[in-house]
């Protein structure tokens, strides 16, 4: 008979898809629905179930007649002129969105469910892909719907205060999922949701609010998060060229009871060109890398719907800061 690809394939009975996955997603795969009559398998599978038929065999289970050089490769072309390779596959499946992300208006906030915190602390303790899978509409509607409609909330009401924090669904919320390509820690998934408002509604730009929902570690940030260094160096010049705009804005924030947060990451020195800050209230500013204003928030204030006025009202008082920051980038 000779090698594979120079046997004609035979003709293959009405109904019988060509290609071997559509094969096995169509009849050979669903005991729903049979075979054509003529069908028949052309050897055992996983499970004992048939890969393809007897007239797909050849390259891929397709039909083999030719073979061509394309590429500097030898490459088969099936009985039906196709070349392997060259037909699209049929379109992965997926679930339909949710409302948040094909852009809809989240619905009004009514508070987190005390069973979204309680999915993050189960999630923390399991990590594991199927048990996240099966617990799915948990997180969609126990915590990243209700997170949605909280900064979209917040938005409104930062809006009428014309303060340019604006939020988007798509960008301005976290995935669960964790990045562990180069990282050593290898848990999928995150144990904490977040959410953030910008002045485009992206994470990159600078100048943010940001929500934070942890079981017992909840709170709220403002203010200039791992900036640049390019951005970086702009807020200390700023800060440098024009103090008395800066103790404005420090007053106002000390007048609100707030303090930037001390990060671990500090410099140790001043920055070069920072020197003649040294000995000034401005010092211990400029060493620091993030300039970012974050109070706690109780659990027990999210799962209630007025968490919205308070985190509006923490976005009112941080505004100095964003403001003095949004002046040294664009000026």
């Amino acid at each position: 008979m000779g090698p594979p690809w120079r046997r004609r394939a035979a003709a293959a009975p009405a109904g019988c898809p060509r290609w071997p996955w559509a094969a096995v997603l169509r009849h050979w795969g669903d005991e729903r629905r049979p075979a054509p009559a003529g069908c028949r398998p052309a050897g055992p599978g996983p499970g004992g179930r048939p890969l393809q038929c007897r007239h797909h065999e050849g390259a891929w289970g397709r039909p083999a007649a030719t073979r061509i050089r394309r590429g500097g490769r030898l490459r088969r072309r099936g009985g039906d002129g196709t070349i392997p390779g060259t037909m699209p596959r049929p379109p992965a499946r997926r679930p339909p969105r949710a409302a948040t992300e094909e852009g809809l208006p989240p619905p009004p906030f009514e508070g987190i469910p005390a069973d979204g915190f309680a999915f993050l602390a189960e999630l923390a303790a399991s990590q594991d892909r199927d048990w996240y899978a099966a617990n799915r509409a948990r997180w969609e509607l126990g915590l990243r719907d209700p997170l949605a409609a909280l900064l979209a909330a917040v938005a409104d009401r930062c809006a009428a205060a014309r303060l340019p924090l604006r939020f988007d669904a798509r960008r301005g919320l976290f995935r669960l999922h964790r990045d562990t390509r180069f990282a050593r820690d290898k848990r999928p998934f995150k144990t904490n949701a977040g959410g953030l408002l910008s002045r485009d509604g992206g994470k990159d730009r600078p100048g943010l609010l940001y929500v934070h929902v942890e079981p017992g570690n909840c709170f709220t940030a403002c203010g200039f998060w791992q900036p640049s260094p390019p951005v970086l160096g702009r807020l200390r010049a700023a800060v440098l060229e024009d103090r008395g705009a800066w103790r404005q804005a420090r007053r106002a924030l000390d007048g609100a009871g707030l303090a930037l947060a001390a990060m671990d990451d500090a410099l140790a020195r001043l920055p070069r060109g920072c020197e003649a800050a040294r000995g000034t209230p401005e010092e211990a500013l400029l060493k620091q890398r993030h300039w970012i204003l974050r109070p706690p928030l109780p659990d027990a204030l999210l799962q209630d719907e007025a968490a919205v006025a308070p985190v509006t009202e923490f976005a009112r008082q941080a505004a100095p800061l964003l403001r003095f920051g949004w002046a040294a980038l664009e000026g």
